[in-house]
């Protein structure tokens, strides 16, 4: 991230941009293009709107920026023990913990499930994965601008913080003696540490917690990092609204 600001492509992006209250210093549109109408609106409030020919967005020529990019502030990471906090405080939540994750596309579309199933937050660490950027906001569909994200300085310091807290955690595994999610009842708040699709979580975490969960398969042993993400965070919602039954 800049510090001057972030851009930001396509209309769903920059649609939650607006619904999110990030303030938006510029607009640039391809040339014949309709503005949407959070983009209209935008420029009624007095934010500049320029259009631009086609070969303005050469520098984007490789993503579907659909002829629109906006330039916001830039985003945020909140403070770890705040988000933390705000977890206890509400009962029933989960985070998603990354480790080692390092495309930014499936950071986005990992913030997509958290943010959709009602999850309190996104963790990343301070060193070795993916930060948050243009495509990582784009991927998940401007998740990413209402979903609290936090980094975490190491393993240790955010399972001290965590146990402290009384929150449980949990870490993510392949092997078939660990416990099925459908077995795992998510009651208060809870971490779900999730490890790069190649080499899974670290010793760092797996050594230090004590809970070790697993998607039971048929055919595979093992999904990319966002479905397992979506599949578990599917369970915490299922039985969320079960509970409200």
């Amino acid at each position: 991230m800049s510090e001057k600001g972030q851009y930001i492509y396509g209309v769903r992006p920059i649609e939650e941009a607006v619904r999110a209250g990030k303030p938006i210093e510029k607009v640039w549109v391809q040339a014949g293009k309709r503005l949407p109408s959070s983009v209209n609106q935008l420029r009624k409030q007095g934010v500049p709107v320029q259009y631009v020919p086609p070969r303005w967005f050469k520098k984007w020529s490789n993503v579907n920026h659909q002829g629109i990019v906006a330039l916001i502030a830039p985003l945020k990471y909140q403070q770890l023990e705040d988000v933390l906090d705000m977890m206890l405080e509400h009962g029933n939540s989960i985070g998603v913990v990354l480790d080692g994750v390092s495309d930014v596309r499936n950071v986005g579309s990992i913030a997509r499930s958290v943010y959709a199933m009602g999850g309190s937050a996104l963790f990343l660490p301070q060193k070795e994965g993916a930060l948050l950027s243009e495509e990582a906001i784009k991927t998940s569909a401007g998740a990413l601008l209402h979903l609290p994200v936090t980094r975490y300085p190491s393993p240790q310091k955010l399972i001290q913080l965590a146990e402290e807290r009384g929150i449980n955690i949990a870490v993510t595994t392949v092997d078939t003696m660990s416990e099925p999610i459908y077995r795992v009842l998510f009651e208060g708040p809870w971490l779900v540490v999730m490890g790069d699709e190649h080499r899974g979580v670290r010793p760092a975490f797996l050594d230090r917690i004590d809970r070790k969960i697993t998607i039971p398969m048929k055919n595979l042993d093992s999904l990319n990092v966002a479905s397992a993400t979506s599949v578990i965070m599917y369970e915490w919602l299922r039985q969320q609204l079960q509970q409200d039954e």
